[in-house]
């Protein structure tokens, strides 16, 4: 019997309740299984942060708008719009400020490695090789999903490269024609280097779909990094921050956007639970 409640370790801070539950639903749990394992799921969310369900919702939300990770002792300290706002400006990109994104956008790629792929959050540093964390038949489907998450849906440039042992067949087995072509045409070299031509344009053809190694540019999470690092470009005032945290709490809590002042306690004066 397969135990999916220890994939519940394995999400990360930012991991909406729908992919919570597809954990849940996976087709080898058994039916009548599943009922507890949601129970489980449902008392894992309301205990994330002492928050209750509208406050991890409140903050996964946040995170997901802002692209920045709060950590439990951070959200556990957060009792007012005031409060989330000054959380959320301290991780954002400032006017008039200095910023340095690789950290952050560090946290950003590994969530969603993890909500994605289910890999262990121990296993996913910086120079952690890609080839270490997907195996070969899922590699285009993994970054390919990875770099569209990371990318906003841009295209980014993904030239799988084939095999380095191919590239040894490949010089092996064309001395090998060229040298019997030489040999059947009476050493005509010119005719034998046309024959190796299109063997190699034929070679090169046959071989397309064995292209299965990770593109030169892309071999560690690091390079992925890089991605979310170049596109993390928006300057943020402490202003805009405090309307788009007000517009997201008037969404979650479901409250009159009037109500919400910046002093309005969440729990005592906006009713989340």
């Amino acid at each position: 019997m397969v135990d999916y409640t220890q994939s519940f370790k394995l999400i990360g801070p930012a991991a909406s309740p729908e992919h919570m539950l597809a954990l849940a639903r996976r087709p080898k749990l058994p039916a009548s299984e599943q009922g507890c394992v949601i129970e489980k799921l449902h008392n894992y969310l309301l205990s994330r942060e002492k928050m209750g369900l509208d406050g991890v919702e409140l903050i996964m939300a946040i995170e997901e708008k802002f692209q920045i990770v709060i950590k439990e002792d951070e959200a556990y300290n957060v009792q007012t719009p005031d409060d989330l706002t000054n959380l959320v400006f301290s991780k954002l990109r400032k006017v008039g400020s200095q910023y340095c994104s690789s950290q952050q956008s560090f946290y950003i790629v590994r969530r969603k490695i993890i909500q994605r792929f289910g890999v262990k959050r121990n296993s996913i540093k910086p120079n952690t090789k890609l080839v270490d964390l997907v195996d070969k038949k899922n590699r285009k489907k993994f970054l390919k999903e990875i770099t569209r998450d990371l990318s906003s849906n841009d295209v980014v440039c993904l030239e799988f490269n084939k095999p380095k042992y191919l590239q040894k067949i490949r010089l092996s087995s064309s001395l090998i024609v060229f040298a019997i072509s030489l040999y059947i045409f009476e050493y005509q070299v010119g005719l034998s280097f046309l024959i190796i031509f299109f063997y190699l344009g034929l070679f090169s053809m046959i071989t397309e779909p064995l292209k299965n190694e990770f593109p030169d540019n892309f071999q560690t999470v690091a390079d992925l990094v890089k991605i979310n690092a170049s596109l993390d470009s928006t300057i943020w005032s402490r202003q805009e921050v405090y309307d788009r945290v007000k517009e997201i709490v008037v969404e979650q809590l479901s409250v009159n956007s009037e109500l919400i002042l910046p002093n309005s306690h969440f729990v005592d004066d906006l009713g989340m639970d």
